[in-house]
C-alpha cells in the first residue's frame, strides 16, 4: 500500500489532475464571487455542473492511470507474480484511488462553498447553505463510482 501512495503522491500526473479539479474550484468560486449574481439558485448550480463534470472526467482518469500506469511500464505482472495475493495489490491501488479521489472531492467542495457563500453574502442573496453543502457533496459518491470503473477499465484493457 505505501508505494501505491507514493506514486499518488509524487508523481505528476495525480498532482496536477488534483491541481486542475481544486483549481477549477477556485476559479467557480471567484467567479460567482466577481459576478455576484442575485439569483441564489446559481450559487449551488454553477458550482454543481462545473465541478460535477470535472471531477467526473479527473476521477475516471486517475482510476484507469493508477493501474494502467503498472501495465504500461510492464512491472504489473512481475508484481502480480511476486505477490501470493494478487488480489490484495489490487484492492490496494483501488483502495488509493478511491481515497485520493475522495480527498480531492472534499477539497474543492468546501472550497468552492466558501467562496460561495462569500459570493452570496456579498451579493445579498438569499443562500440556503444546506442545499449548497448537499449539491455539492452529491458529486462525492458519483466520483468514487467513476473511478472504480475508470479502474476496472484499466485493468481490462491494460491501457489508458
Amino acid at each position: 500500500m505505501r508505494a501505491e501512495i507514493a506514486k499518488a503522491r509524487y508523481l505528476p500526473t495525480p498532482r496536477w489532475t488534483a491541481a486542475v479539479v481544486v483549481g477549477a474550484a477556485a476559479a467557480v468560486g471567484l467567479g460567482l464571487v466577481l459576478f455576484s449574481p442575485t439569483d441564489a439558485d446559481l450559487y449551488s448550480n454553477v458550482p454543481s455542473i462545473v465541478l460535477g463534470s470535472l471531477y467526473l472526467l479527473a476521477a475516471s482518469v486517475m482510476g484507469a492511470w493508477m493501474i494502467s500506469l503498472e501495465f504500461s511500464a510492464g512491472t504489473l505482472q512481475r508484481t502480480l507474480t511476486a505477490q501470493p495475493s494478487r488480489s490484495t495489490v489490487l484492492i490496494h491501488k483501488l483502495v488509493v484511488v478511491l481515497a485520493g479521489t475522495l480527498l480531492v472531492g472534499l477539497v474543492a467542495v468546501f472550497a468552492v462553498v466558501g467562496l460561495a457563500r462569500y459570493g452570496a453574502v456579498r451579493a445579498g442573496a438569499e443562500l440556503d447553505n444546506e442545499q449548497l453543502i448537499r449539491s455539492l457533496l452529491a458529486i462525492l459518491p458519483s466520483g468514487l463510482a467513476a473511478a472504480t470503473l475508470g479502474f476496472a477499465a484499466g485493468l481490462l484493457t491494460r491501457s489508458l
